[in-house]
Protein backbone atom coordinates (compact mmCIF):
# COMPACT_ATOMS: atom_id res chain seq x y z
CA UNK A 1 0.00 0.00 0.00
CA UNK A 2 1.91 3.09 -0.94
CA UNK A 3 2.03 5.89 1.36
CA UNK A 4 -1.04 8.29 1.38
CA UNK A 5 -0.31 11.99 -0.45
CA UNK A 6 -1.54 15.31 0.80
CA UNK A 7 -3.90 15.57 -1.52
CA UNK A 8 -5.72 12.19 -1.00
CA UNK A 9 -5.48 12.87 2.63
CA UNK A 10 -7.32 16.35 2.08
CA UNK A 11 -10.08 14.40 0.23
CA UNK A 12 -10.24 11.92 2.79
CA UNK A 13 -10.54 14.88 5.55
CA UNK A 14 -13.14 16.24 3.33
CA UNK A 15 -15.08 13.39 3.12
CA UNK A 16 -15.54 13.29 6.80
CA UNK A 17 -16.47 17.29 7.28
CA UNK A 18 -19.02 16.38 4.83
CA UNK A 19 -20.75 13.47 6.25
CA UNK A 20 -20.02 15.19 10.19
CA UNK A 21 -21.25 18.61 9.20
CA UNK A 22 -23.20 18.51 6.08
CA UNK A 23 -20.54 21.03 4.13
CA UNK A 24 -17.21 21.47 2.94
CA UNK A 25 -14.26 22.52 4.67
CA UNK A 26 -14.05 25.60 3.17
CA UNK A 27 -17.84 26.82 3.10
CA UNK A 28 -17.95 25.46 6.72
CA UNK A 29 -14.79 28.02 7.69
CA UNK A 30 -16.61 30.80 5.83
CA UNK A 31 -20.13 30.13 7.55
CA UNK A 32 -18.24 30.52 10.86
CA UNK A 33 -16.64 33.40 10.28
CA UNK A 34 -19.92 35.06 8.65
CA UNK A 35 -22.33 33.93 10.82
CA UNK A 36 -20.29 31.67 14.10
CA UNK A 37 -23.53 31.66 16.26
CA UNK A 38 -25.34 29.85 13.51
CA UNK A 39 -23.06 27.15 13.41
CA UNK A 40 -22.40 26.93 16.83
CA UNK A 41 -26.54 26.79 17.17
CA UNK A 42 -26.14 23.58 15.12
CA UNK A 43 -22.85 22.03 16.39
CA UNK A 44 -24.81 22.05 19.99
CA UNK A 45 -27.65 20.93 18.70
CA UNK A 46 -26.07 17.82 16.98
CA UNK A 47 -24.26 16.84 20.51
CA UNK A 48 -27.60 16.79 22.56
CA UNK A 49 -28.85 14.98 19.54
CA UNK A 50 -26.55 12.22 19.54
CA UNK A 51 -26.44 12.26 23.23
CA UNK A 52 -28.89 10.91 25.88
CA UNK A 53 -28.70 14.14 28.16
CA UNK A 54 -32.00 15.54 27.50
CA UNK A 55 -33.45 11.75 28.49
CA UNK A 56 -31.09 11.84 31.61
CA UNK A 57 -32.57 15.13 32.78
CA UNK A 58 -35.95 14.58 32.38
CA UNK A 59 -35.77 11.58 33.64
CA UNK A 60 -33.75 12.42 36.90
CA UNK A 61 -36.33 15.85 37.61
CA UNK A 62 -38.64 13.29 37.67
CA UNK A 63 -37.47 11.02 40.13
CA UNK A 64 -36.30 14.17 42.14
CA UNK A 65 -40.02 15.84 41.92
CA UNK A 66 -42.21 15.40 44.98
CA UNK A 67 -44.96 16.55 42.93
CA UNK A 68 -46.51 17.36 39.51
CA UNK A 69 -48.29 20.57 41.26
CA UNK A 70 -47.26 24.62 39.99
CA UNK A 71 -46.71 26.28 37.13
CA UNK A 72 -43.97 24.90 34.68
CA UNK A 73 -41.21 26.65 34.17
CA UNK A 74 -40.25 29.29 31.20
CA UNK A 75 -36.43 27.72 31.01
CA UNK A 76 -35.71 24.16 31.96
CA UNK A 77 -32.43 22.48 32.89
CA UNK A 78 -32.53 20.91 29.77
CA UNK A 79 -32.86 24.47 27.75
CA UNK A 80 -29.77 25.57 30.61
CA UNK A 81 -27.95 23.05 29.79
CA UNK A 82 -27.84 23.98 25.79
CA UNK A 83 -27.35 27.30 26.93
CA UNK A 84 -24.14 26.24 28.47
CA UNK A 85 -22.70 24.14 25.66
CA UNK A 86 -23.80 27.02 23.15
CA UNK A 87 -21.46 29.59 25.29
CA UNK A 88 -18.22 27.10 25.44
CA UNK A 89 -18.44 26.44 21.51
CA UNK A 90 -18.70 30.35 20.90
CA UNK A 91 -15.84 30.63 23.51
CA UNK A 92 -17.75 32.95 25.61
CA UNK A 93 -17.81 33.11 29.56
CA UNK A 94 -20.42 30.45 30.90
CA UNK A 95 -21.54 33.81 33.47
CA UNK A 96 -25.19 34.35 33.75
CA UNK A 97 -24.98 38.03 32.11
CA UNK A 98 -23.08 36.41 29.04
CA UNK A 99 -25.36 33.67 28.69
CA UNK A 100 -28.46 36.34 28.57
CA UNK A 101 -27.08 38.30 26.28
CA UNK A 102 -26.49 35.47 23.80
CA UNK A 103 -29.86 34.43 24.51
CA UNK A 104 -31.57 37.45 23.72
CA UNK A 105 -29.42 37.70 20.21
CA UNK A 106 -30.99 34.23 19.03
CA UNK A 107 -33.28 34.25 16.06
CA UNK A 108 -36.57 32.49 16.85
CA UNK A 109 -35.59 29.82 14.25
CA UNK A 110 -32.08 29.09 16.17
CA UNK A 111 -34.52 29.10 19.61
CA UNK A 112 -36.11 26.39 18.14
CA UNK A 113 -33.11 24.33 17.06
CA UNK A 114 -32.02 24.36 20.81
CA UNK A 115 -35.30 23.47 21.95
CA UNK A 116 -35.92 26.64 23.77
CA UNK A 117 -39.60 27.67 23.85
CA UNK A 118 -39.01 31.14 25.67
CA UNK A 119 -39.51 34.21 23.22
CA UNK A 120 -36.15 35.79 24.64
CA UNK A 121 -37.68 39.21 24.51
CA UNK A 122 -39.37 39.12 28.52
CA UNK A 123 -37.31 41.22 30.98
CA UNK A 124 -37.00 38.53 33.26
CA UNK A 125 -34.53 36.21 30.73
CA UNK A 126 -31.84 36.59 33.38
CA UNK A 127 -33.70 35.21 36.19
CA UNK A 128 -35.27 32.46 34.45
CA UNK A 129 -31.61 31.08 33.19
CA UNK A 130 -30.41 31.33 36.52
CA UNK A 131 -33.31 29.48 37.83
CA UNK A 132 -32.88 26.90 35.31
CA UNK A 133 -29.24 26.88 35.51
CA UNK A 134 -29.79 25.93 39.39
CA UNK A 135 -32.52 23.18 38.46
CA UNK A 136 -29.77 21.66 36.70
CA UNK A 137 -27.22 22.14 39.50
CA UNK A 138 -29.28 20.67 42.01
CA UNK A 139 -29.92 17.57 39.92
CA UNK A 140 -25.84 16.79 39.63
CA UNK A 141 -24.81 18.80 43.10
CA UNK A 142 -22.61 15.97 45.05
CA UNK A 143 -22.17 19.09 48.02
CA UNK A 144 -25.83 21.11 48.15
CA UNK A 145 -25.38 24.31 49.70
CA UNK A 146 -25.94 27.69 49.46
CA UNK A 147 -23.32 29.51 47.35
CA UNK A 148 -24.37 33.34 48.03
CA UNK A 149 -21.49 34.28 50.54
CA UNK A 150 -18.72 32.91 52.48
CA UNK A 151 -19.94 30.93 55.39
CA UNK A 152 -18.63 31.23 58.52
CA UNK A 153 -17.60 28.70 60.84
CA UNK A 154 -21.02 27.41 62.19
CA UNK A 155 -22.66 28.16 58.78
CA UNK A 156 -20.26 25.89 57.34
CA UNK A 157 -20.70 23.12 60.02
CA UNK A 158 -24.75 23.13 59.48
CA UNK A 159 -24.02 23.14 55.40
CA UNK A 160 -21.91 19.83 56.10
CA UNK A 161 -24.24 18.46 58.61
CA UNK A 162 -27.10 18.61 56.37
CA UNK A 163 -25.70 16.41 53.50
CA UNK A 164 -26.91 12.84 53.82
CA UNK A 165 -23.54 10.86 51.70
CA UNK A 166 -26.00 8.49 49.99
CA UNK A 167 -27.72 11.72 48.16
CA UNK A 168 -24.06 12.81 47.69
CA UNK A 169 -22.82 9.56 46.13
CA UNK A 170 -25.98 9.39 43.87
CA UNK A 171 -25.75 13.03 42.67
CA UNK A 172 -21.92 12.28 42.26
CA UNK A 173 -23.23 9.86 39.67
CA UNK A 174 -25.41 11.93 37.84
CA UNK A 175 -22.65 13.92 36.87
CA UNK A 176 -20.37 11.39 35.46
CA UNK A 177 -23.26 10.11 33.85
CA UNK A 178 -24.09 13.35 32.25
CA UNK A 179 -20.27 14.61 31.82
CA UNK A 180 -19.27 11.33 29.98
CA UNK A 181 -22.42 11.19 27.93
CA UNK A 182 -22.10 14.42 26.36
CA UNK A 183 -17.82 13.21 25.07
CA UNK A 184 -19.94 9.93 23.79
CA UNK A 185 -22.33 12.61 21.90
CA UNK A 186 -19.43 14.70 20.30
CA UNK A 187 -17.05 11.08 19.31
CA UNK A 188 -20.43 10.03 17.44
CA UNK A 189 -20.64 12.72 15.35
CA UNK A 190 -17.76 11.54 13.66
CA UNK A 191 -17.85 8.84 10.37
CA UNK A 192 -18.52 5.60 11.91
CA UNK A 193 -15.04 4.77 9.99
CA UNK A 194 -13.11 7.23 11.45
CA UNK A 195 -14.00 6.07 14.83
CA UNK A 196 -13.37 2.55 14.36
CA UNK A 197 -9.59 3.47 13.27
CA UNK A 198 -8.73 3.56 16.97
CA UNK A 199 -7.04 0.45 18.25
CA UNK A 200 -8.32 1.36 21.58
CA UNK A 201 -4.94 3.14 23.04
CA UNK A 202 -5.86 5.96 26.15
CA UNK A 203 -3.96 7.76 28.20
CA UNK A 204 -4.96 8.67 31.55
CA UNK A 205 -4.11 11.69 33.56
CA UNK A 206 -4.85 13.78 36.33
CA UNK A 207 -5.01 17.82 35.89
CA UNK A 208 -6.11 20.88 38.75
CA UNK A 209 -9.08 22.66 37.99
CA UNK A 210 -8.16 26.35 39.38
CA UNK A 211 -11.24 27.44 41.46
CA UNK A 212 -11.80 31.32 42.56
CA UNK A 213 -9.77 31.98 45.78
CA UNK A 214 -6.60 31.04 45.74
CA UNK A 215 -5.88 30.96 49.54
CA UNK A 216 -8.34 28.54 49.90
CA UNK A 217 -10.35 27.34 52.83
CA UNK A 218 -9.40 25.39 55.63
CA UNK A 219 -9.66 21.79 54.77
CA UNK A 220 -13.19 19.70 54.10
CA UNK A 221 -12.61 17.85 57.26
CA UNK A 222 -11.22 20.35 59.91
CA UNK A 223 -14.32 22.16 60.46
CA UNK A 224 -12.85 24.75 62.74
CA UNK A 225 -12.67 28.29 61.46
CA UNK A 226 -13.95 30.77 58.92
CA UNK A 227 -14.14 29.58 55.13
CA UNK A 228 -12.30 31.73 52.60
CA UNK A 229 -13.76 31.16 49.53
CA UNK A 230 -17.43 30.57 47.98
CA UNK A 231 -16.23 27.28 46.26
CA UNK A 232 -15.88 25.70 49.71
CA UNK A 233 -15.98 22.24 48.62
CA UNK A 234 -13.01 22.62 46.57
CA UNK A 235 -9.34 21.52 48.06
CA UNK A 236 -5.63 22.07 47.75
CA UNK A 237 -3.86 20.58 45.02
CA UNK A 238 -0.21 19.43 44.90
CA UNK A 239 1.62 17.53 42.03
CA UNK A 240 3.10 15.00 44.54
CA UNK A 241 1.84 11.50 46.05
CA UNK A 242 -2.29 11.06 45.72
CA UNK A 243 -2.44 14.81 44.77
CA UNK A 244 -3.89 15.96 47.96
CA UNK A 245 -2.60 18.29 50.33
CA UNK A 246 -3.72 20.50 53.67
CA UNK A 247 -2.33 23.81 54.96
CA UNK A 248 0.18 24.13 57.36
CA UNK A 249 -3.01 25.53 59.84
CA UNK A 250 -4.54 22.55 59.05
CA UNK A 251 -1.89 20.07 59.90
CA UNK A 252 -1.46 21.80 63.46
CA UNK A 253 -5.21 21.23 64.31
CA UNK A 254 -5.16 17.37 63.20
CA UNK A 255 -1.73 17.13 64.93
CA UNK A 256 -3.51 18.76 68.51
CA UNK A 257 -6.69 16.58 68.01
CA UNK A 258 -4.64 13.21 67.47
CA UNK A 259 -1.05 13.59 68.86
CA UNK A 260 0.00 10.24 67.66
CA UNK A 261 -1.04 11.63 64.26
CA UNK A 262 2.23 13.70 62.07
CA UNK A 263 -0.05 15.53 59.38
CA UNK A 264 2.13 18.17 57.58
CA UNK A 265 1.34 20.89 55.93
CA UNK A 266 2.07 21.98 52.37
CA UNK A 267 3.63 25.55 51.62
CA UNK A 268 1.53 27.82 50.04
CA UNK A 269 3.87 28.06 46.31
CA UNK A 270 3.47 24.52 45.95
CA UNK A 271 -0.50 24.03 46.07
CA UNK A 272 -3.58 25.46 44.53
CA UNK A 273 -7.12 25.46 45.35
CA UNK A 274 -8.45 23.06 42.84
CA UNK A 275 -10.72 21.04 41.82
CA UNK A 276 -9.58 17.80 40.16
CA UNK A 277 -10.05 16.37 36.78
CA UNK A 278 -9.44 13.03 35.88
CA UNK A 279 -9.15 12.48 31.99
CA UNK A 280 -9.02 9.71 29.38
CA UNK A 281 -7.25 10.87 26.23
CA UNK A 282 -7.13 8.75 22.80
CA UNK A 283 -3.88 8.12 22.09
CA UNK A 284 -2.22 6.70 18.04
CA UNK A 285 -2.21 3.42 17.65
CA UNK A 286 1.20 1.17 17.72
CA UNK A 287 0.40 0.22 14.18
CA UNK A 288 0.01 3.24 12.16
CA UNK A 289 -1.25 1.64 9.06
CA UNK A 290 -4.29 2.50 9.54
CA UNK A 291 -4.37 6.18 9.51
CA UNK A 292 -5.12 9.45 11.50
CA UNK A 293 -8.09 9.74 13.75
CA UNK A 294 -9.01 12.49 16.19
CA UNK A 295 -7.15 12.45 19.70
CA UNK A 296 -10.35 13.04 21.59
CA UNK A 297 -10.73 12.95 25.26
CA UNK A 298 -13.42 10.30 25.57
CA UNK A 299 -14.00 10.04 29.61
CA UNK A 300 -13.76 12.53 32.33
CA UNK A 301 -14.44 12.47 35.99
CA UNK A 302 -14.11 15.29 38.92
CA UNK A 303 -13.33 15.08 42.54
CA UNK A 304 -12.16 16.76 45.49
CA UNK A 305 -8.10 16.78 44.65
CA UNK A 306 -6.69 13.17 46.72
CA UNK A 307 -10.49 12.56 48.53
CA UNK A 308 -11.76 9.48 46.12
CA UNK A 309 -9.38 6.64 44.55
CA UNK A 310 -10.44 4.33 41.79
CA UNK A 311 -11.08 6.67 39.21
CA UNK A 312 -8.88 5.49 36.70
CA UNK A 313 -10.55 2.30 36.47
CA UNK A 314 -14.18 4.15 36.57
CA UNK A 315 -12.90 5.74 33.18
CA UNK A 316 -11.61 2.50 31.88
CA UNK A 317 -15.15 0.95 33.02
CA UNK A 318 -16.97 4.04 31.49
CA UNK A 319 -15.22 3.30 27.51
CA UNK A 320 -16.74 -0.15 28.19
CA UNK A 321 -19.72 0.23 28.96
CA UNK A 322 -20.03 2.41 26.12
CA UNK A 323 -18.55 -0.15 23.74
CA UNK A 324 -15.19 1.44 23.19
CA UNK A 325 -12.38 -0.96 22.76
CA UNK A 326 -9.92 -1.31 25.53
CA UNK A 327 -6.37 -1.94 24.17
CA UNK A 328 -3.55 -0.01 26.04
CA UNK A 329 -4.13 2.09 29.11
CA UNK A 330 -1.30 4.18 29.80
CA UNK A 331 -0.66 5.90 33.19
CA UNK A 332 2.09 7.65 35.28
CA UNK A 333 2.70 6.52 38.66
CA UNK A 334 0.07 7.54 40.52
CA UNK A 335 -1.75 4.77 38.77
CA UNK A 336 0.86 1.60 39.22
CA UNK A 337 1.37 2.75 42.81
CA UNK A 338 -2.36 1.85 43.16
CA UNK A 339 -3.38 -1.26 45.11
CA UNK A 340 -3.30 -4.01 42.39
CA UNK A 341 -6.66 -5.03 42.66
CA UNK A 342 -8.33 -2.06 42.47
CA UNK A 343 -6.47 -1.01 39.60
CA UNK A 344 -3.97 -3.17 37.63
CA UNK A 345 -6.26 -6.64 37.71
CA UNK A 346 -9.66 -5.34 37.20
CA UNK A 347 -8.41 -3.42 34.14
CA UNK A 348 -6.56 -6.55 32.59
CA UNK A 349 -10.09 -8.17 32.91
CA UNK A 350 -11.52 -5.46 30.79
CA UNK A 351 -8.76 -6.09 27.97
CA UNK A 352 -6.70 -3.55 28.88
CA UNK A 353 -2.79 -3.76 28.75
CA UNK A 354 -0.64 -1.94 31.30
CA UNK A 355 1.86 1.25 30.13
CA UNK A 356 3.54 3.03 33.11
CA UNK A 357 6.32 4.81 34.35
CA UNK A 358 9.58 3.38 35.73
CA UNK A 359 12.46 4.93 37.51
CA UNK A 360 15.76 3.32 36.18
CA UNK A 361 16.32 1.37 39.46
CA UNK A 362 12.74 -0.75 38.95
CA UNK A 363 14.31 -2.11 35.74
CA UNK A 364 15.55 -5.74 35.54
CA UNK A 365 14.38 -8.47 38.15
CA UNK A 366 12.10 -7.28 40.75
CA UNK A 367 10.58 -10.25 42.35
CA UNK A 368 10.25 -14.20 42.20
CA UNK A 369 7.36 -16.68 42.83
CA UNK A 370 8.20 -20.16 43.79
CA UNK A 371 5.85 -21.07 41.23
CA UNK A 372 8.34 -20.26 38.46
CA UNK A 373 7.54 -17.02 37.47
CA UNK A 374 10.17 -13.69 37.87
CA UNK A 375 8.58 -10.40 37.73
CA UNK A 376 11.22 -8.34 35.32
CA UNK A 377 10.15 -4.10 35.57
CA UNK A 378 6.91 -4.85 36.23
CA UNK A 379 5.50 -7.99 33.81
CA UNK A 380 5.71 -11.77 34.78
CA UNK A 381 7.92 -14.14 33.19
CA UNK A 382 8.72 -17.61 33.42
CA UNK A 383 11.64 -18.44 35.29
CA UNK A 384 13.38 -19.93 32.38
CA UNK A 385 13.78 -16.87 30.64
CA UNK A 386 17.38 -16.28 29.23
CA UNK A 387 20.19 -13.68 31.57
CA UNK A 388 20.38 -11.59 28.64
CA UNK A 389 16.63 -10.79 28.47
CA UNK A 390 16.38 -10.14 32.31
CA UNK A 391 18.69 -7.32 31.86
CA UNK A 392 17.81 -6.26 28.08
CA UNK A 393 15.90 -3.16 29.69
CA UNK A 394 19.11 -2.41 31.92
CA UNK A 395 20.77 -2.47 28.90
CA UNK A 396 18.96 -0.08 27.03
CA UNK A 397 19.35 2.59 29.50
CA UNK A 398 23.06 2.41 29.76
CA UNK A 399 23.56 2.95 26.04
CA UNK A 400 21.23 6.24 26.47
CA UNK A 401 22.88 7.43 29.37
CA UNK A 402 26.53 6.28 27.46
CA UNK A 403 25.49 8.56 24.54
CA UNK A 404 24.41 11.24 26.38
CA UNK A 405 27.21 11.47 28.31
CA UNK A 406 29.22 10.86 24.77
CA UNK A 407 27.12 14.15 23.45
CA UNK A 408 27.87 16.22 26.52
CA UNK A 409 31.84 15.42 26.02
CA UNK A 410 31.61 15.94 22.12
CA UNK A 411 29.65 19.88 23.14
CA UNK A 412 31.83 20.55 25.74
CA UNK A 413 35.01 19.79 23.65
CA UNK A 414 33.55 21.50 20.50
CA UNK A 415 31.42 24.09 21.12
CA UNK A 416 31.91 27.22 24.11
CA UNK A 417 29.89 26.67 26.79
CA UNK A 418 30.04 29.95 29.02
CA UNK A 419 29.69 29.63 32.28
CA UNK A 420 28.58 25.65 32.26
CA UNK A 421 25.18 26.41 31.25
CA UNK A 422 24.63 23.37 28.80
CA UNK A 423 26.29 20.85 31.47
CA UNK A 424 24.29 22.45 34.06
CA UNK A 425 21.18 22.05 32.12
CA UNK A 426 22.14 18.35 30.98
CA UNK A 427 22.67 17.47 34.24
CA UNK A 428 19.18 18.20 35.95
CA UNK A 429 17.63 17.18 32.63
CA UNK A 430 19.33 13.54 33.66
CA UNK A 431 18.29 14.27 37.26
CA UNK A 432 14.49 15.29 36.31
CA UNK A 433 14.47 11.66 33.87
CA UNK A 434 15.82 9.94 36.73
CA UNK A 435 13.13 10.52 39.06
CA UNK A 436 10.72 10.86 36.98
CA UNK A 437 11.07 7.55 34.45
CA UNK A 438 11.20 7.65 30.84
CA UNK A 439 10.86 3.64 29.93
CA UNK A 440 7.37 2.88 29.45
CA UNK A 441 6.43 -0.95 28.70
CA UNK A 442 3.08 -2.46 28.10
CA UNK A 443 2.33 -5.52 29.53
CA UNK A 444 2.93 -8.76 27.50
CA UNK A 445 0.79 -11.63 28.60
CA UNK A 446 -2.78 -12.72 28.60
CA UNK A 447 -3.34 -13.35 32.16
CA UNK A 448 -6.09 -14.49 34.35
CA UNK A 449 -6.13 -13.73 38.48
CA UNK A 450 -4.99 -16.35 41.10
CA UNK A 451 -7.94 -17.61 43.35
CA UNK A 452 -5.24 -17.59 45.83
CA UNK A 453 -5.32 -14.47 48.14
CA UNK A 454 -2.71 -11.90 47.67
CA UNK A 455 -3.02 -9.88 50.01
CA UNK A 456 -3.64 -5.62 49.53
CA UNK A 457 -0.30 -4.44 50.56
CA UNK A 458 0.92 -1.88 47.46
CA UNK A 459 2.72 -3.75 44.63
CA UNK A 460 4.43 -1.88 41.59
CA UNK A 461 3.43 -3.95 38.52
CA UNK A 462 1.55 -4.36 35.46
CA UNK A 463 -0.13 -7.36 35.57
CA UNK A 464 -1.03 -9.63 38.60
CA UNK A 465 0.85 -13.14 38.40
CA UNK A 466 -0.93 -15.60 36.27
CA UNK A 467 -1.88 -19.20 36.63
CA UNK A 468 0.89 -21.24 35.02
CA UNK A 469 -2.06 -23.13 32.81
CA UNK A 470 -3.07 -19.54 31.56
CA UNK A 471 0.55 -17.54 30.39
CA UNK A 472 0.83 -16.66 26.80
CA UNK A 473 2.76 -14.52 24.63
CA UNK A 474 0.96 -11.87 22.73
Amino acid sequence: MSRPTDDSRYAEVEEWVVETFGQRIRPRLEAELADPISVAVVDVANVLRKSSAFNLIAGWRQADRKSNAGRKPLMTAENALALILLQMRLSAPTHITAMSQTFLRLSPAQRKVLGLTHDGKHIHSYDRIWRAIRSLITLVDEFPGPRKRIPTEAQYRAIVAARDPEDQRMRRERMFTLANDLLEGTRLMQPKELRDRSDGNVAIDATAIAMLGKAGNPAASNLNGKRWSMNFDAGFYRREGNHDAITPADAATFNRSNPGQKAKGTSFGKRAWSVEGELSRLTPNLDESRGDFPLLTVAVSFHIPGAVKGEGLRLVESLKQRGHKINLVIGDRAYSNGVYDEFAVPIRLLGGKHVFDYKETELGVQSHDPRGFVQIAGSWYLDTIPQVLRDADKVIVSKRNSWDKFRLAHLRNNTPDPGGAREKAFKERKKSMEQAGTLRKPAQQEIEVPSEAQGRHRRRLDSPLPHPHRLSRL
